[in-house]
């Protein structure tokens, strides 16, 4: 079984294209989109528990920072300290 990326998103943006990613036949095509409350902490982990192993947990919004070093933090992986970020 071979460890999993996360991306954690809340609008589709040039970045990050959730609508690229649901056509069928891309090579980077996802094995999961997994819809949750990406601002709750205990929905991330909920959602992302069934993933293991996680090899990582990244996000390209500022406003997903904590919540994302909260998710690695949970699963023992690398990451900043949640208890220095804010939102």
């Amino acid at each position: 079984m071979s460890n999993t990326l996360v991306m954690l998103t809340h609008v589709p943006t040039d970045a990050v294209r959730h609508r690229h990613f649901i056509q069928p036949d891309l090579p980077a095509y996802p094995a999961d989109i997994v819809e949750c409350d990406v601002f709750n902490p205990i929905a991330a982990v909920d959602s992302l528990a069934h993933m293991s192993p996680l090899a990582g947990v990244f996000s390209n919004s500022d406003h997903l920072q904590t919540v994302k070093a909260l998710a690695a933090a949970n699963f023992g992986l690398p990451g900043k300290d949640w208890r220095s970020l804010s939102t």
